[in-house]
């Protein structure tokens, strides 16, 4: 019986030892070995983290962020990527999607595209184009010119024989743009280019805006109009030039208001200087007219403004004289300036004079003061008739041409003439 219980007991004790073993095997396995649970729950929580989209994230940056590895490189990308999203235009965040130019009716306007892909015509604005036909290039329907998104505030044309200064102008292809009307081009006795003069623009391209071709191939707005389109052109903008405006329900073009005052500043002009703002505003300078005077000065002599205007003594009281730009008198020579007026409404106008630093010519050599145009080739030869009237040559002779002051070339007051700016671009 003994026996029998220890047989029992040495099968217990191996059994268990057996079980020990096998026990132990497993821990060992599993600790060595991390669960194939674990591992997958790993991953995807990491996956999570990475896809999980920020509510401040639009989902192109999220499609960024799921793709990008945590790495140098990488991150330098998703940077670029960035700054793309940035500079490429954005159909939400322009207006218009496109320009079209008319030919036949003068006309420019804006067109903006629904969600189904239909083009809708917004904003139209008057045009003059090319005289000459096929100056102004007319473009197939589907091969636009791409707006390079250049602008100037103001550009001055070289290209032709006359220059001419033109504003708010947007670059089209070559040497076409969309700009402002043309204002005329100065020298000074030097050559040198004077800065661009406002009160000289073309009144007779404006008052064909909308009706008639004006230039040389560049398309032609009014200010107001050049600005507006200036602001809403973007890099990219596809911009169409058709012979006809055929099929197509165009928006009515706002009126320009018209040029019927006695100068030379665009009407749509918002500039302070502008007479026809002073009008509108019924102020001090729309009710008052200084009137120029030239004036003489010795070498580094400074100039009095006031001494520039005749009728100081009679324009109301609190009225302030400056010059535009100080005047270098430190050589002799002609200086062309312009004084500024201010009144005591804060309205202001600009007066054009000129001075002579230096000892004045002779009298002998003023002797071109006729009244005809027509009679300057003769007056360099008769010296002998000096008038008293000479002070005011460079007055009355400020819209003639530039033989006016024959026996001093270097001293004409102004060497363009009014029609410099029809003849442009």
């Amino acid at each position: 019986m003994t026996g029998l219980f220890n047989r029992r007991l040495k099968i217990l004790l191996v059994v268990t030892i057996v079980i020990l073993v096998v026990t132990i095997a497993l821990y060992a396995i599993n600790f060595l070995s991390p669960s194939t649970d674990f591992a997958s729950n790993t991953t995807t929580s990491r996956i999570e983290e990475l896809t999980t989209t920020p509510t401040s994230i639009p989902s192109e940056t999220t499609t960024e962020i799921t793709t990008t590895e945590m790495t140098t490189t990488e991150e330098t990308t998703t940077a670029e990527t960035t700054t793309e999203a940035i500079t490429t235009p954005n159909p939400t965040t322009n207006r218009f999607s496109h320009l079209i130019v008319f030919l036949d009716v003068q006309r420019a306007v804006f067109f903006s595209t629904s969600a189904d892909g239909q083009a809708i015509p917004e904003v139209s604005l008057r045009v003059s184009t090319g005289r000459v036909k096929g100056s102004t290039p007319v473009t197939p329907p589907n091969k636009p010119f791409i707006l390079s998104g250049y602008r100037a505030n103001q550009l001055l044309f070289t290209k032709a024989a006359t220059w001419v200064w033109v504003r708010y102008a947007t670059h089209v292809s070559g040497d076409i743009f969309i700009h402002s009307q043309p204002y005329d081009h100065q020298k000074d006795a030097n050559g040198k280019t004077l800065p661009l003069d406002k009160s000289l623009f073309s009144k007779w391209g404006y008052n064909r805006l909308g009706k008639y071709t004006a230039s040389n191939g560049c398309i032609r707005l009014s200010l107001r109009d050049a600005k507006y389109l200036s602001d809403n052109i973007y890099r990219g903008m596809p911009c169409y030039i058709f012979a006809s405006s055929k099929g197509y329900n165009l928006p009515e073009a706002p009126e320009n208001p018209p040029a019927n005052l006695n100068n030379r500043w665009d009407p749509t002009d918002p500039d302070p200087m502008n007479p026809y703002v002073h009008r509108a505003e019924k102020s001090m300078a729309w009710k008052y007219k200084p009137v120029g005077r030239d004036i003489s000065v010795k070498v580094n002599e400074e100039p009095s403004a006031v001494n520039g205007i005749s009728n100081s003594s009679k324009l109301p009281s609190g009225t302030t004289f400056r010059f535009k730009t100080k005047p270098n008198t430190t050589t002799s020579g002609i200086i062309h300036t312009k004084i500024v007026v201010t009144y005591s409404d804060k309205s202001s106008e600009e007066v054009s004079i000129k001075i002579t630093v230096g000892t004045p010519a002779p009298p002998t050599t003023t002797t071109t003061t006729t009244t005809t145009k027509s009679t300057t080739s003769k007056s360099s030869t008769t010296t002998t008739t000096p008038k008293p009237t000479t002070t005011t040559t460079s007055k009355t002779t400020s819209a003639a041409t530039t033989t006016t002051e024959a026996p001093s070339a270097t001293t004409t007051p102004k060497p363009t003439t009014t029609t410099a700016a029809e003849e442009e671009p």
